[in-house]
């Protein structure tokens, strides 16, 4: 069965959205890396939550002709916002710890660690299709890590990179789940606000001043923010994850290209082997969850859209 036009072109907006989202959020994590190098992890955190809360503010304004704050989940938001500002600031450091196209592959491991999370959080049945994307996952990571580590790769990196990566997959479900009620301008609003509340004490003892060499990277990486967290936000609300998940791998092209632009970072080989497994391993995930969802419909006799 095909999607009829306006689902099609639903589907559409939203893989362009996820397409902007992906780009924005490594232009974001490009310049914050160069923040990195002159600023600590929390200051970065901090002055990129407060730009882009102005900025944010300034374009829901233009939208709505005020600030739109009501909400009867605060409680979701705020869990969201303090999960989503820890895993932020593990991958500014992971960032500041390891080149950008080996971070962007080793958190391509996403989908394969919410499998896992789902084995001892929801309880769930893991049958054999699934182990054998979380297999070929842990290949692909060892592949990306293992000549890094001999050539003087960090445990410290490798650990924050896959620690970040768990607090992504967790947000992600809290962004699709918020995306059913919230309006996406205030839940970015939100995450901005609750990133400077969270990280202001930490900045009382060890933040440091904005200089001018920062300020540009900042109000980049900050703007950044706001169009990925606005697009994200969004496409979350139009489609599924399963749908939106291979746009995610186009990260690994805007990591490669700003990490050797920006930092002359030059990946090895056995990063694009090791990343092309892990995604080879989350589409054979998709797929046999795809497969395995037509088929209980079917079952049921209940009608469904194909892509």
């Amino acid at each position: 069965m095909k999607l009829k036009l306006p689902a099609l072109q639903a589907l559409q907006k939203a893989i362009f959205l996820s397409a902007t989202s992906v780009f924005f959020i490594v232009l974001m994590n490009a310049f914050a890396k160069v923040v990195t190098t002159e600023q600590s992890v929390i200051s970065a955190i901090f002055y990129r939550a407060l730009v882009g809360l102005f900025l944010t503010a300034g374009i829901m304004m233009l939208v709505h002709k005020k600030l739109v704050i009501k909400t009867t989940r605060m409680k979701d938001h705020i869990i969201r916002c303090f999960v989503g500002n820890i895993g932020l600031s593990l991958i500014f450091w992971a960032y500041s710890l390891m080149p950008m196209a080996d971070v962007t592959a080793i958190m391509f491991l996403a989908p394969i660690i919410v499998t896992v999370l789902s084995i001892f959080i929801l309880k769930e049945q893991v049958k054999a299709t699934r182990w054998i994307a979380v297999i070929a996952g842990l290949i692909g990571v060892s592949i990306v890590i293992g000549p890094r580590l001999d050539m003087g790769w960090s445990a410290l990196g490798v650990g924050v990179t896959l620690a970040a990566t768990v607090t992504v997959s967790l947000v992600a479900v809290m962004v699709r789940e918020l995306g059913k009620t919230e309006d996406p301008l205030m839940s970015v609003l939100f995450f901005f606000f609750f990133g400077a509340c969270f990280t202001f004490p930490f900045m009382l003892f060890w933040g440091e001043g904005l200089t001018n060499d920062m300020l540009l990277p900042l109000v980049t990486a900050s703007g950044a923010a706001v169009v990925a967290q606005i697009a994200k936000t969004e496409a979350a609300t139009i489609a599924e994850a399963s749908q939106l998940g291979p746009i995610q791998y186009t990260a690994i092209i805007w990591s490669t290209l700003f990490g050797f632009l920006l930092f002359q970072e030059t990946p090895a080989p056995t990063t694009f082997i090791g990343a092309g497994i892990i995604i080879a391993a989350n589409i054979y995930l998709l797929w046999a969850e795809r497969d395995k969802k037509l088929k209980k419909l079917e079952a049921e006799a209940v009608p469904t859209q194909l892509l």
